[in-house]
């Protein structure tokens, strides 16, 4: 699947292209949603229940690995606790801006408005992490080249805007990306306005709430 990246020269931020690897077959932390067994984006009754009878040693872990949160082969009462509160309030993203395994095997995707007093439809939006850097790609439109930001972290949910790249435009700009302490907002926020227009409004900020988790890699032929 080729995607994407950030990299740095120097002091100098660019953008490049890469491939992105299938996973490796061996055990890995679960990164979707505590408990949402079938990633449907929600966990219900009968999902926890799965999770109880794993934690008893009455089912196989393999039968809902998204209880696995820390992918050591049991379900603790933590891991337990983290489903129930997804059931209650919802599905969050796992990530934030200082886990690099945002974007590498899965993503968290955000709806969200971009233009002060426009009414065109939510867009799209995602965020992958390296080592010093966050990237926010927001999709455009289908025949439209992604939008995508650079930013320094700053904390777990706070990193300095540094530039955007738009079809071929490269362009510095300062400014702020966040997510919200629940995980369940993305918001950038340029300190000036910034060049493109999108469906006929100008992009003056991003403000997206979670929607659902999906694989970033491609499937196997």
């Amino acid at each position: 699947m080729i995607a994407i990246g950030l990299c740095r020269i120097g002091a100098a931020w660019c953008f490049a292209t890469g491939t992105m690897t299938p996973p490796t077959a061996f055990a890995q932390a679960s990164v979707g949603c505590a408990g949402d067994c079938d990633g449907d984006g929600r966990v219900v009754v009968g999902e926890l229940i799965r999770g109880v009878n794993i934690a008893l040693g009455q089912a196989e872990v393999t039968t809902c690995e998204r209880m696995d949160r820390n992918g050591d082969g049991q379900v603790s009462i933590g891991e337990l606790v983290s489903a129930v509160g997804s059931a209650l309030d919802g599905c969050a993203c796992p990530f934030d801006f200082l886990d690099d395994r945002a974007g590498e095997v899965e993503a968290c995707v955000f709806a969200g408005t971009w233009s002060d007093g426009c009414s065109a439809a939510d867009l799209p939006a995602t965020f992958s992490v390296q080592p010093g850097i966050v990237g926010v790609a927001v999709v455009t439109g289908p025949e439209s080249p992604l939008l995508n930001f650079i930013a320094q972290p700053l904390d777990e949910r706070a990193a300095s805007l540094v530039g955007y790249a738009y079809g071929e435009e490269v362009v510095q700009v300062r400014g702020e990306i966040r997510l919200s302490d629940d995980g369940r907002g993305l918001t950038i926020v340029p300190e000036v306005a910034i060049e493109v227009v999108i469906e006929g409004c100008p992009f003056t900020g991003y403000d997206g709430s979670f929607e659902r988790i999906v694989s970033t890699v491609a499937p196997s032929p």
